[in-house]
């Protein structure tokens, strides 16, 4: 070793210059904890010196240990505090700086008298997650006090693209209208905002039946009538049989047509040019849905006075030098299409495109707007796809090859950027590493699996550098996909589970935005990628799938590259069903003896359809418990076992007309043992623990699936099959709260 070390590279560096951070800069609500910090600054300074001996000491003696700052921050000088201060500043001002932190919510009684919604609106950098954290760690006795708050942040939701967090936002909101009846229009609102979000999941039944309560609270407005024209036009959309959709498109137009008419008159007659937003909007809905009716001419007759009252605005716009809206110009290219001026509609759209951005929902209700109109009047679908930017749905995996380049990366993005909504993937090498770092810079909502769990993936990485770039990706991800918290320490669950949970959020997610879906393996070429689960899954789903792969320069060291070894688990991957009969208990011993036969003979005659696919099976009274091998298997008997019990006309046998069942599924790693007692396999973990949680809070008739239930079945390419988002409910027993899905049959299966 050399007895004169050079200096390193940095030696001449100089600090950057500080940002000037003041406290009038911060937002009120963070102001008073600058000073707790800068105590807290103070406090460690103080714990260091005194491990290492210093004590109190009237002047600075660094021989004898000695210092007039070793005293209570209280007592220090100002010009002391005033360090401490600047760096709670600066610290501060730093995790402002990178969203990640906003300061608390005002509470209930708060003597500042900041409102939630003023609170909301002097937030910065608002995202999906940010949105979902506020959420999250609401107080609900102060947001009950001000339901406007609901609306403001329900509508965010719906405006990042996320129709899950929204409705169960304005659900909680619109539950307060009886406490707060005067504020009508604030429940109108949550309540067409519930139903759209409905609406956009598939949850067509929910969406009518929120019309209708709307209705029965006069609290439906015209919002809500064209939320029920946007109902009936799904409702024939899906219809497979002719007569039966032209009667959704025909109830649909009613919803439309009255008050269209109405709001032309005011605007044409009356000279009320405020009314012309509206009648365009419902005018527009009236000339596709009689498209779609088969009423062409009359079609056509709308869309002629629609876009003329479009024109007219836009031409208003222009001349007091005002930026048209986004939807003013939708609606033109929609009346162009019907009109079949194709250069017109294609030139009105893209500007949308580019006014719109990253709004997803804009976008997609646009695009699926125009496909289904080029597919009724016989146009070329995909030349009128090309004029949108349909969103993106990212999927990245490492499969162990050293080759991956950042350009390669870059060069996939760079291609379609403003498509990009959301990426997916697993993180826990050093080539994923790289990846998500690139795109976290770049500004993605990310949704990363940690196979490994989060303490293990640190340990994979030796470098604090790297330690830290994961931390700082786990806090800006939008979600973990497939964490799990509480099985024991040291436990692994298999790889199979997180690739297949992944898999299936990308289809649960792709279905939401009706958005594309590329699927890459980085650094590899395809032919020579690894085998890895998440490689079988896409392979056997017969999913398109590229690489993305740089012949230059690895980036990584190939041994250290590697997929982590993981050695093998002892969970399994199984499917487990709950359900009981509401009313069981008050059955008198007649209607207890009809029960045992009817009820469980319905139960035993599916179920020993199934018996070679079924791991267990335990009844006790009228509840059932049935564990799967297979979960096709548990899909089949779950909707078998519904229809069965809606065929018995329990009151012609005696029984009460207020029995009703209800079905609960989750799947997920467990534990297989065999039970000495009785003679059997039978399984525990914390998937099962929870899927007994779910059936006591499911509504009678209905099967309800976990998330994770609902993920693994679209993984596993089940079809016959639909889930529509039921929203996040409380489990019983402080078992916390998930996501949870409506599960009904489609004609498929």
């Amino acid at each position: 070793m050399s007895d004169n070390p050079q200096p390193p590279e940095s030696s001449d560096w100089k600090p950057p210059a500080a940002k000037q951070t003041t406290l009038d800069a911060f937002p009120d609500l963070l102001k008073p904890y600058v000073e707790a910090l800068a105590e807290e600054v103070h406090n460690q300074w103080a714990r260091r010196r005194h491990e290492e001996g210093w004590r109190y000491g009237p002047e600075r003696n660094d021989r004898l240990k000695e210092t007039p700052t070793m005293v209570a921050y209280r007592d220090l000088s100002e010009e002391e505090k005033a360090y401490d201060r600047a760096t709670a500043l600066a610290t501060l001002s730093f995790l402002i700086d990178r969203g990640l932190i906003f300061g608390d919510e005002p509470k209930a009684g708060d003597p500042r008298g900041n409102s939630l919604v003023e609170w909301l609106n002097s937030q910065n950098k608002l995202n999906a997650r940010r949105v979902e954290q506020i959420w999250e760690s609401r107080d609900p006795e102060t947001w009950k006090q001000e339901p406007q708050a609901y609306r403001f942040l329900a509508r965010l939701a719906s405006g990042f693209g996320a129709p899950f967090l929204s409705y169960d936002i304005a659900a909680e909101g619109y539950a307060l209208r009886r406490e707060h009846f005067s504020d009508r229009t604030v429940f109108s609102d949550l309540g067409n905002q519930q139903g759209l979000s409905l609406l956009e999941t598939g949850a067509l039944d929910g969406a009518r039946q929120l019309i209708q309560s709307l209705k029965t609270d006069g609290l439906a407005n015209a919002d809500t009538a064209g939320l029920e024209g946007r109902i009936y036009k799904a409702l024939g959309h899906h219809e497979a049989d002719p007569e039966k959709r032209r009667q959704h498109f025909n109830r649909s137009i009613e919803a439309y047509a009255g008050p269209f008419e109405r709001a032309y008159r005011r605007y044409r007659e009356q000279g009320e040019v405020s009314a012309a937003g509206e009648a365009y909007y419902l005018g527009i809905n009236v000339a596709t849905l009689s498209l779609f009716a088969g009423e062409g001419e009359s079609s056509r007759e709308v869309a002629i006075r629609v876009k003329a009252v479009c024109l007219e605005t836009l031409r208003a716009d222009e001349a007091e030098g005002r930026e048209s809206p986004h939807w003013l110009l939708a609606t033109l290219g929609e009346a162009e299409l019907l009109l079949r001026e194709l250069e017109s509609a294609r030139r009105y759209y893209r500007r949308v495109v580019e006014l719109a951005g990253k709004q997803v929902r804009v976008l997609n209700s646009m695009r699926r707007q125009a496909v289904q109109i080029a597919r009724h009047m016989g146009m070329n679908r995909t030349e009128i796809e090309a004029w949108f930017n349909p969103p993106l749905v990212l999927v990245i995996h490492d499969p162990g090859s050293p080759r991956l380049l950042e350009a390669s990366l870059k060069a996939l993005l760079v291609e379609e950027p403003a498509s990009v909504v959301e990426v997916y993937g697993t993180l826990s090498t050093q080539n994923e590493l790289a990846a998500w770092s690139l795109l976290h810079r770049a500004g993605y909502s990310l949704f990363p699996t940690l196979p490994l769990g989060r303490k293990q993936t640190l340990e994979q990485f030796s470098s604090g550098q790297e330690q830290a770039e994961i931390r700082e990706i786990l806090h800006a991800a939008d979600r973990l996909i497939g964490e799990v918290t509480d099985i024991g320490e040291g436990e692994r669950l298999p790889l199979a589970y997180f690739h297949q949970y992944l898999e299936g959020q990308v289809a649960l997610r792709s279905e939401s935005l009706s958005a594309r879906v590329r699927r890459v393996i980085l650094g590899a070429e395809l032919a020579s990628a690894p085998a890895s689960p998440l490689i079988s899954i896409w392979h056997a789903g017969d999913l398109e799938v590229e690489a993305v792969a740089a012949a230059e320069h690895p980036v990584v060291d190939p041994i250290s590259a590697g997929q982590p070894v993981v050695a093998r688990s002892p969970w399994v991957i199984r499917a487990m069903l709950f359900s009981d009969a509401k009313g069981y208990a008050e059955l008198d011993t007649a209607a207890l003896q009809i029960f045992n036969e009817a009820y469980l003979g319905v139960i035993g005659a599916v179920t020993d359809a199934y018996d070679d696919q079924l791991l267990s099976k335990r009844t006790a009274g009228d509840g059932l418990f049935l564990v799967f091998d297979r979960l096709e298997s548990a899909v089949r008997l779950a909707l078998d076992l519904k229809d069965g019990l809606a065929k018995v006309n329990w009151n012609a046998l005696g029984i009460p007309g207020t029995l009703a069942t209800r079905t609960s599924l989750d799947a997920g790693p467990v534990l297989v043992y065999h039970d000495p007692v009785m003679h059997k396999p039978e399984v525990a973990g914390p998937f099962v623990n929870r899927a007994a949680r779910i059936e006591p809070i499911t509504p009678l008739g209905e099967i309800y699936v976990s998330e994770t239930f609902a993920a693994l079945v679209r993984a596993n390419r089940i079809t016959g099959v639909q889930f529509e988002y039921a929203g996040v409910h409380i489990l019983p027993k402080g078992y916390g709260s998930i996501p949870l899905y409506r599960m009904a049959r489609t004609s498929g299966l």
